[in-house]
């Protein structure tokens, strides 16, 4: 068995654990504004303190940018694939795994998939969020190292029970369980020199951002806070129209012992003001703010929020102000979303293809030969029925004046949005037997369990 530096690792452990812990405050807010949990108080300036706190505005805008791009990112099978990738992910419970990472990734810029071995010698797929792992990048070998937390055991020694913290420290190869305090508890050397730890990443540049950027960046965040402030005076700028109606105006002409005075009613207040003078009675009605202003700012905000994630306003329930946008305009404004699709689709994919690499190189006890690299992954497709003649249109002339090239792959899965899935799970496994006597001595570490 392969014996580790314990100082080396500990040292390991110590800088990818504080990294770890520093990330967790800024994944839970990310959360927080994808399921639509984010509040924003106002100014205190048109609007007293005392009424802000009073009233609860949310806005799923954050849900609405992350599950728009998810739904684009769906991952299909493999093309090319002769060896059985496609059917080990299916076989191990991969589509769900993938499905989480990637929008975990969206939502917090990373996550993470442990492949660790199973029952029978096939992958266990494990996805953890970027508040429960984290990972060391070096600019010329890319991922490292990763390390998960997966809880606390308890440890008896005698009639004593301590609960402690585990987490998983993965390195070339090796599989290390380590405590709270960096200490080797168990380790475990795999029969493949892999990573057997796989990030997920969105929009990542490896020169300034190598684990990525969250879908909710600054800029929509900001923007999602306006939006917030804005409904809310909105919301009581409404309530006060309604509270706040008449006012009688009293001049008595003895003031002496008296003073203003509110008669209530179910939606509104009477104000009496005395004042001395002649002693008539004069009934007047105040005019409650206005919000059409606000609800003008409102959709300026929603454009703003929109421009930032690449999307058109109408995804967050605003339309232009003339009612529509020219078929032109809409091509444009649709630009910069495909370009991410795109974008995502290349960097997920090869996360995906990676993941199907270290997961079928565990199963064969090392069996990786090169190949295996000519899988290629896919995402589904299929255009919108309001674009179907135009696509048709354009593929029969293209074929018209470009009679050497064949476009039944781009129509059947960009078009049509044929799986390959279902020829691809036709494949038959290779055989598992020696992984299975290799794995035997594997002792599996503790596991998230979410209740």
């Amino acid at each position: 068995m392969i014996k580790v530096n314990d100082k080396e690792v500990k040292e390991l452990f110590l800088e990818l654990r504080s990294t770890l812990h520093s990330k967790v405050d800024w994944q839970v807010e990310k959360r927080r504004v994808y399921d639509g949990k984010l509040t924003a108080s106002t100014l205190n300036i048109a609007l007293p303190k005392a009424f802000d706190g009073k009233l609860k505005t949310l806005l799923g805008w954050g849900g609405i940018a992350v599950d728009t791009l998810h739904s684009d990112l769906v991952f299909d099978g493999f093309r090319n694939d002769l060896l059985g990738f496609t059917r080990l992910l299916d076989s191990c419970r991969a589509w769900p795994v993938i499905d989480s990472a990637i929008r975990n990734a969206l939502i917090g810029a990373c996550s993470f998939v442990t492949v660790l071995p199973g029952r029978g010698g096939l992958p266990v797929f494990t996805v953890y969020s970027g508040s429960e792992a984290t990972a060391l990048f070096d600019s010329s070998d890319g991922f490292i190292a990763g390390l998960v937390f997966v809880g606390n055991v308890d440890d008896r020694p005698g009639s004593m029970r301590v609960s402690m913290d585990r987490y998983l420290l993965f390195l070339s190869g090796i599989v290390l369980t380590v405590d709270g305090e960096g200490r080797v508890v168990d380790e475990w050397v795999a029969p493949t020199e892999r990573l057997l730890f796989v990030p997920f990443i969105f929009n990542g540049d490896e020169a300034v951002e190598p684990f990525g950027k969250s879908r909710l960046n600054a800029a929509f965040v900001n923007s999602l806070e306006s939006a917030l402030r804005s409904l809310k005076l909105i919301e009581i700028g409404h309530d006060v129209r309604i509270a706040i109606r008449n006012v009688l105006l009293a001049d008595g002409t003895d003031p002496s012992g008296l003073s203003m005075g509110e008669s209530s009613s179910d939606l509104s207040k009477l104000t009496t003001i005395f004042n001395s003078g002649t002693g008539s009675l004069k009934l007047e009605q105040l005019a409650g703010p206005s919000t059409s202003e606000l609800q003008g700012m409102l959709s300026l905000i929603a454009g703003n929020a929109a421009s930032a994630v690449q999307m058109d306003a109408s995804s967050f329930g605003f339309n232009p102000s003339n009612g529509s946008v020219s078929e032109g305009t809409l091509e444009q404004l649709g630009k910069p979303y495909r370009n991410l699709v795109r974008a995502s689709r290349e960097g997920f994919g090869q996360a995906v293809k990676e993941l199907a690499l270290t997961g079928m190189d565990l199963a064969t006890a090392g069996g990786y030969n090169r190949d295996w690299d000519l899988i290629q992954p896919v995402f589904r497709g299929g255009v919108p029925l309001s674009q179907f003649g135009a696509i048709a249109d354009g593929l029969g002339k293209l074929s018209s004046v470009s009679t050497g090239i064949d476009f039944s792959r781009f129509i059947k899965e960009e078009v049509l949005g044929v799986s390959v899935r279902d020829e691809a799970l036709l494949v038959e496994l290779p055989d598992f037997s020696r992984a299975q006597e290799r794995l035997k001595s594997f002792k599996s570490p503790a596991v998230k369990v979410t209740v």
